[in-house]
């Protein structure tokens, strides 16, 4: 795995150290552009918020939705602690539908990297 993913790889674990301090559940997902800048941060919000969407990669696409356009999102990548696939992660619609074009987990049952169409 090269360097920078690596990196960002692990601020999203710290993320997910935060969001546990925080009481929720220990996920945390971040967005970065073509030239390698953090540009969004999200963790989980599920107990806190009580929300049950509030997981950490469905908090930041709804952010990077809501602050950058679809053109500049095509270029970004979301590096997340963990997949959010399976019985209690996020919807598995929510990321392919995303502008975002690359996804990366740090663990993960599956490919570590995902492309959205």
């Amino acid at each position: 795995m090269p360097g920078e993913d690596e990196r960002h790889l692990l601020a999203a674990i710290e993320l997910a150290r935060r969001a546990r301090e925080n009481g929720n559940h220990p996920f945390g997902a971040l967005l970065v552009d073509d030239a390698g800048d953090v540009v969004l941060e999200a963790e989980n919000t599920v107990v806190t918020a009580r929300d049950p969407t509030g997981h950490a990669e469905l908090n930041l696409i709804r952010r990077a939705g809501e602050r950058f356009d679809p053109d500049f999102l095509q270029r970004c990548t979301m590096y997340a602690s963990t997949e959010p696939w399976g019985r209690f992660g996020a919807s598995p619609g929510a990321i392919p539908r995303a502008p975002i074009s690359i996804f990366r987990a740090a663990r993960s049952s599956r490919a570590q990297t995902t492309r959205s169409t």
